[in-house]
């Protein structure tokens, strides 16, 4: 709550009217009129550096089964299910668990419910977003991992489960998550259209390790994957976007799109994609996008 002090306010120096003192829970400005405004507002986290950063509650996956928010002034991890802990608070060496002894934490939903909740781009962001980065901080064990995700996935549901395919491969660090329906323990049905994850389409069932990594396709759907990656440089990328929006649309093919740029359609079994793969080869040839057809 903010309010003001007279001038000479202990522990706040007098000067220009900019002047300022700030903590994680306080800041005290300097007033034009010689007096002090003071906010006892927790806004800001002190960094391992020593700098103040913004408080941030976006939820992220820490790639070990667990949950935590990005910036904030406690260590706040959250279980995705299962037999540890549902959550547990730290904060200088010492920590606080909550649990149900002698009882297993449902892993139903739990990860897609707190992700998708906190995944919301906020306003004046631009056009979408695909990447959250997860930056280490000290002590809390998690190392730096950017996470490619579904803005809007075509099989949402309020049981969907996040698992992730690993991007190593090409680009260290990289995991796409992926949205699916839990059918076992360890087999999933992925219900949303992978951008950059070779070999996985629509329905698929794969299976996981402890991680939530995928380690194999199990079943495949029959449902092949078309893929454009637009040239973001090009001139003619806007027009391109809505040429292709309309022609997915005209065919009522599901479809996904990340931040305008890249495309994913689904290719139910029996789809002749010729029309749209016709579209695309001028495009191509003159450089403006890059497509590929994955089953």
């Amino acid at each position: 709550m903010p309010r003001s002090t007279a001038t000479g306010a202990r522990g706040v120096t007098t000067g220009s009217a900019g002047g300022s003192e700030r903590g994680e829970a306080r800041q005290v400005r300097a007033n034009p009129s010689g007096t002090f405004t003071e906010s006892l507002v927790p806004e800001r986290v002190h960094l391992p550096d020593g700098n103040l950063a913004s408080v941030d509650t976006t939820v992220h996956d820490n790639g070990d089964g667990t949950l935590s928010p990005g910036e904030t002034t406690v260590d706040l991890t959250f279980s995705d299910g299962g037999d540890g802990p549902l959550a547990t608070i730290a904060e200088s060496g010492r920590s606080l668990t909550f649990a149900w002894p002698g009882t297993s934490l449902p892993h139903h939903g739990t990860r897609a419910h707190l992700l998708a909740a906190t995944e919301r781009d906020p306003p004046g962001s631009g056009r979408g977003r695909c990447c959250r980065i997860l930056r280490s901080r000290s002590g809390s064990g998690r190392h730096p991992i950017t996470i490619i995700t579904h803005e809007d996935p075509i099989g949402r549901g309020p049981a969907n489960y996040m698992i992730h395919a690993d991007l190593s491969d090409r680009q260290d660090g990289w995991r796409e998550q992926l949205w699916t329906r839990r059918l076992t323990e360890d087999r999933f049905e992925v219900t949303c259209l992978p951008f950059f994850t070779y070999g996985i389409c629509y329905l698929d069932v794969v299976t996981v390790d402890g991680n939530h990594l995928v380690t194999s396709v199990v079943e495949k759907s029959g449902h092949r994957a078309l893929r454009v990656a637009l040239v973001a440089e090009h001139q003619d990328r806007d027009q391109l976007h809505e040429l292709l929006h309309g022609k997915v649309v005209e065919a009522a093919l599901p479809h996904e799109w990340l931040q305008g740029t890249y495309l994913s359609v689904d290719l139910p079994p029996g789809t002749d994609p010729a029309a749209l793969a016709e579209a695309l080869k001028a495009p191509a040839q003159a450089g403006a996008l890059h497509w590929e057809i994955d089953t």
